[in-house]
């Protein structure tokens, strides 16, 4: 497995349980510069908050090896992609 981010591995990310259980694809991605924590969503909009979870950064590149391709944007920054096959747009 290849890891690019500049964090520990066991850095804590928020998901959705969409992500989790691989059920939709990441399609949004936040560096939020108020904790620096990192969100990788699914897109949709109907999430409640048992929808969330914190996992590792690292288990985030597990399930999808392309986030590495944005690894380093800015805080406070926030990257799409319409399709999993899509590439990043920050």
């Amino acid at each position: 497995m290849v890891y690019l981010f500049n964090k520990p591995k066991n850095t804590a990310c928020i998901v959705c349980n969409h992500v989790i259980n691989r059920d939709i694809p990441i399609l949004y991605a936040f560096h939020d510069e108020e904790d620096v924590f990192w969100q990788f969503l699914c897109g949709r909009s109907d999430h409640t908050e048992i929808d969330y979870k914190l996992i590792s950064l690292e288990e985030i590149v597990v399930i999808e090896q392309s986030v590495n391709y944005i690894h380093d944007i800015p805080l406070d920054n926030s990257a799409t992609r319409d399709t999993e096959l899509c590439k990043w747009k920050i």
